[in-house]
């Protein structure tokens, strides 16, 4: 029977899944969080990789996790976990070696990747690589959340009668490794073991014991010896103290030295002034030559949503600028895609259109994609921005804000 120590238990009541989580599979992934976190200055590089472990049938399912896969990445998009043509390969033939056989126990039951933004939620390359390749129902996904200085948070993702909900874990959970078993208290220390007697003709040393004095010497004596011995000792102590050796003295040759001729004074005070100095300098320099004045900085297109499209092979990322003054205003937004004579919209919720790092993959089919995005002001207007494949490499101008229908 395993060990309940050894694992972390991820429930949820209701739901069809649930997953056996090892301590040492959850230690692995915490150092590939942490490594990836280095890897890139400032906000460090995402990483993730295959789950290794088993499926236990049942009312539930139950998923143990035991070992990780790491898969690395080219970073062909930045920091973030995406697949480029060569990743995509990688990430697959890395698949084909976990696929059930029957002289090997684990095999791949999901995958993991660390996430930057503070929501955990599938993004749609997750989506996409999740509905490709771990079509099983008893398959996961987990997101972790690493920190370097507290402990990391991580949600998993599960199948819900063919369906994925992926814009949040049902259970988001700190990854923390259990302590470790106490130290047993030292034991006190035992007494000495009585000496056995000495056997016969043996001699053994015995501890020094305190001879008393004889009385004649422990008896004080009389006063006048005492007075006696008392001018004995003051002039003891004057003959002691005119018996002390005297100091040597300086030769005549050397007069004493002021104190400000030491260079502990000397460089201190040259320091300070060659700093007044340069202060002075600084100061004249700003009065007879002041900097010039800058330009005026233009004002920023208060309708521009800045749409970036990124295309690789098939795929389109497309990204906006979240500081634009549209963004910041914004209660939703709606993402059409017209891709030939097909059309499809989508909904983008407020935390998802302004988090930093977000965007949406689109997989196209023909040569004629166009993206339209249109957010949604307080104000109950809208600005929309619209991006078509082969027409330019930057997107349209954004209309001109509109009342809501």
């Amino acid at each position: 029977m395993d060990d309940p120590s050894a694992y972390y238990v991820w429930e949820v009541a209701g739901k069809p899944v649930g997953v056996r989580f090892s301590y040492n599979a959850m230690d692995r992934i915490l150092h590939e969080a942490v490594r990836g976190l280095g890897l890139l200055p400032r906000r460090g590089a995402e990483v993730g990789g295959l789950l290794l472990g088993t499926v236990e049938p049942g009312e539930i399912l139950t998923t143990r996790i035991e070992d990780v896969a790491p898969v690395p990445i080219e970073y062909a998009f930045g920091r973030f976990y995406a697949f480029s043509e060569n990743d995509e390969k990688v990430f697959r033939e890395t698949l084909r070696q976990w696929e059930p056989s029957v002289d090997r126990t684990l095999r791949a039951v999901g995958f993991y990747r660390t996430q930057m933004q503070d929501l955990l939620a599938l993004s749609q390359h997750d989506l996409r690589l999740f509905q490709n390749h771990f079509s099983d129902p008893a398959q996961v996904a987990l997101l972790i959340k690493p920190r370097a200085m507290r402990s990391s948070v991580g949600g998993f993702f599960i199948w819900e009668q063919g369906q994925l909900r992926g814009e949040s874990s049902y259970l988001e959970f700190p990854m923390r490794l259990p302590r470790r078993a106490a130290r047993p208290a030292s034991q006190p220390v035992p007494e000495p073991a009585p000496q056995p007697p000495p056997a016969q003709g043996e001699v053994r040393a015995e501890a020094p014991v305190d001879v008393p004095l004889p009385s004649f010497l422990s008896v004080p004596p009389p006063e006048e010896k005492r007075k006696r011995n008392w001018r004995w000792w003051k002039r003891a102590a004057k003959d002691e103290k005119a018996a002390e050796p005297q100091a040597a003295k300086e030769p005549p040759g050397r007069p004493p030295q002021p104190f400000w001729t030491s260079w502990w004074v000397q460089v201190p005070i040259l320091g300070c002034l060659l700093l007044v100095d340069g202060l002075l300098g600084f100061v004249s320099a700003r009065q007879f030559h002041p900097p010039p004045a800058r330009p005026a900085a233009a004002p920023r297109d208060p309708y521009a949503l800045s749409l970036l499209v990124v295309e690789y092979g098939d795929n389109l990322s497309l990204t906006w600028d979240r500081n634009a003054p549209a963004i910041a205003h914004a209660e939703r937004a709606v993402l059409s895609i017209a891709d030939g004579d097909q059309s499809q919209s989508l909904d983008i919720e407020l935390p998802v259109l302004q988090s930093q790092g977000f965007g949406v993959t689109y997989h196209r089919v023909t040569d004629r994609v166009k993206f339209r995005l249109e957010v949604f002001l307080k104000s109950g207007r809208s600005v929309s921005e619209t991006w078509e494949l082969g027409a330019s490499s930057a997107p349209s101008p954004a209309e001109a804000p509109r009342p809501l229908p």
